[in-house]
């Protein structure tokens, strides 16, 4: 779904406010109850995060309450799959958050050694000492 951004203020039509999350920055202004009550029967998730970044408020719709999903959770931590997702989201992670890191101006010209990411790409041993990991992510941001 696509990014609304507003100023100040915007009304919205109750059937279909074409967004899904609303991202409230700042300490300022009012919003009522009913509002809130509006966004939570539609399933929107409200945040709300101060001028200097701090989150105030996190609030949205419940998860999926599906036992299926959580017995394949639990097993997958077992049976090598649960491993494989991991190293496939940190890998994600990595490569965004570096990503990012190019579009920052005094970083941009910056290189990036993108080795420690493909390691893990490619299904290499990955040391889980903490110490290790934390080394890994220097190399690649720094």
């Amino acid at each position: 779904m696509a990014s609304v951004q507003i100023a100040d203020a915007d009304v919205f039509t109750r059937a279909k406010p074409g967004f899904n999350r609303l991202v409230v920055i700042g300490h300022s202004g009012l919003v009522s109850l009913e509002a809130f009550r509006w966004l939570y029967d539609i399933g929107i998730a409200v945040v709300q995060i101060d001028n200097d970044g701090e989150l105030v408020l996190a609030a949205g719709p419940s998860g999926l309450d599906d036992a299926r999903l959580r017995r394949a959770q639990a097993v997958a931590a077992s049976n090598g799959i649960g491993l494989e997702i991991s190293k496939d989201l940190i890998n994600q992670k990595l490569a965004g958050q570096a990503e990012a890191l190019r579009l920052v101006p005094p970083l941009r010209r910056m290189p990036t050694n993108h080795a420690p990411v493909s390691r893990i790409a490619e299904g290499s041993p990955v040391n889980t000492d903490p110490l290790e990991r934390a080394s890994l992510w220097n190399r690649v941001v720094f």
